[in-house]
């Protein structure tokens, strides 16, 4: 179709067999040389070159790892589709290992093979079928187990390598230990074990980072009482730091691929240890490690001395809070010149001259007000009225207070005068019995001359309207 009828075919009738560079007239320099190219030699030469450009790099991986169970084991070096060798190395506990692959499509992967001796193909070599890639491989304590692989694509094969081993469970080093923001003399090896480090005056505490070589170790630790810096006997003063910026190794396996299908879940075969001790300034103190191995039979040991730098004459005092020297400490603190370091006030003590030594109290607050007392150079709480202590709830008081006096006195009022004595009605009815039920006339109705005055209720109980009938008259 896009080459010419004179291409070779291959057996599947593939584009690839269709189009050669025969055929697009570029073997012979047909057509490159002074010569405009025909339209199908244009798209013949784009369908070689991508096909070139898809099987360039052969068959290879999309992605790798081992698992123990659920749990990750490490490769070194960490997986990518172009490296073909990697190491990994299992814990004491961990009696086997399974391998998880994905090929790039439409790859394959077949010709298994598992040395289990030495990883030595030569003295054992297993052949395992394609359906059982993903199982279970047995690794006894300290062997070393080879694992190899192919991934075929159109004839085309790559052979990845794994060498695993595992360990005795008698280990008692460590794999590496980071001093954050220090450095190590002389630098870390495993089989060394005594180091030195000169932390800067801003460093109040030693901070490790220690990584295991089995995740089933115990570190134990201990500091020993801080010293004075020996100038004459002890030159670790003289010792720099390469390493000012360095806080935490660098994660280099959270922005790499580890799973089949998932990135950056920070999941690690060996979680790091992580501790911290106090230096105080211009001493040395020693820090001693305990390893114990994960059989718990076998124990190794590691010593780091590390001192810290003073201040100058121009500022004698460290500042916590700050995180430098100063000439004077700040509101809230004072001057420990012992131990070349400002020190805070007690609680209830807002300035002071030392820690007993209070020159200052704190602005009161609801509950309680301070009051300094120049004997004992201390602030005495006091505690405030009710009143000050609860204002919302003394105001809504007053209030309540307030209307309640206020109601009552309306009501005294409004009995005691002379209109609540006073008949409502302007007419009486005459001769009516109070249970007789009959309705007076308009006859029956006298008029009550203004200002006159009902009988007390005792002597007019009989009548109607104080029996609590109402005059009706009948039209």
């Amino acid at each position: 179709d896009y080459c010419s009828s004179s291409s070779s075919t291959s057996k599947s009738g593939s584009i690839k067999g269709r189009c050669s560079s025969s055929s697009c007239g570029i073997s012979h320099g047909r057509g490159l040389a002074g010569k405009r190219r025909s339209w199908s030699q244009q798209r013949c030469m784009a369908v070689l070159l991508l096909l070139r450009g898809a099987h360039a790099e052969g068959p290879m991986l999309e992605v790798m790892f081992l698992k123990y169970k659920q749990q990750p084991i490490d490769t070194t070096p960490v997986f990518h589709p172009d490296r073909r060798f990697y190491t990994a190395r299992l814990d004491w506990k961990m009696q086997f290992f399974s391998v998880q692959a994905l090929p790039v499509a439409p790859g394959v992967i077949d010709n298994i093979h598992i040395c289990p001796k030495d990883a030595d193909c030569s003295k054992q070599d297993q052949v395992i079928v394609t359906m059982d890639f993903t199982r279970n491989i047995m690794v006894p304590p300290g062997a070393r187990v080879r694992h190899r692989f192919d991934v075929l694509l159109e004839g085309v094969t790559s052979t990845y390598t794994l060498i695993v081993h595992r360990l005795t469970g008698s280990e008692t080093d460590i794999r590496h230990m980071v001093v954050e923001g220090a450095t190590l003399y002389p630098d870390f090896h495993p089989k060394e074990t005594s180091f030195r480090c000169f932390l800067p005056v801003d460093m109040e505490f030693a901070s490790f980072e220690l990584h295991l070589r089995d995740s089933g170790q115990t570190i134990l630790s201990a500091a020993e009482a801080p010293v004075k810096i020996d100038k004459e006997g002890s030159n670790i003063t003289s010792l720099r730091n390469r390493h000012p910026g360095q806080f935490r190794a660098p994660p280099m396996r959270l922005r790499l691929r580890r799973r089949l299908r998932e990135r950056d879940y920070g999941e690690f075969q060996y979680p790091n240890k992580y501790l911290q001790f106090p230096v105080p300034l211009a001493t040395e103190r020693t820090v001693n490690f305990k390893v114990i191995s994960s059989d718990g039979a076998h124990f190794g040991f590691y010593h780091v001395v590390f001192a810290r730098e003073a201040c100058d004459t121009r500022t004698p005092l460290f500042d916590a809070s700050a995180g430098r020297c100063v000439s004077f400490c700040d509101m809230g603190f004072w001057a420990d010149y012992e131990s070349k370091r400002c020190k805070r006030c007690r609680p209830d003590c807002l300035g002071c001259l030392s820690l007993n030594r209070c020159v200052e109290c704190p602005l009161p607050n609801r509950l309680q007000e301070f009051k300094l007392d120049d004997e004992t150079g201390s602030c005495k709480a006091q505690p405030r009225q009710p009143w000050e202590q609860h204002p919302q709830y003394a105001l809504a008081l007053a209030f309540a207070a307030l209307g309640t006096t206020v109601f009552f006195c309306g009501l005294i009022a409004f009995c005691m005068s002379p209109d609540a004595r006073t008949v409502r009605g302007k007419y009486l009815p005459a001769g009516v019995p109070v249970a007789s039920g009959a309705i007076p006339d308009k006859g029956q109705l006298r008029k009550v001359p203004a200002g006159q005055v009902m009988a007390p209720f005792p002597v007019a109980r009989s009548h109607p309207v104080a029996a609590g009938y109402a005059p009706v008259p009948n039209w």
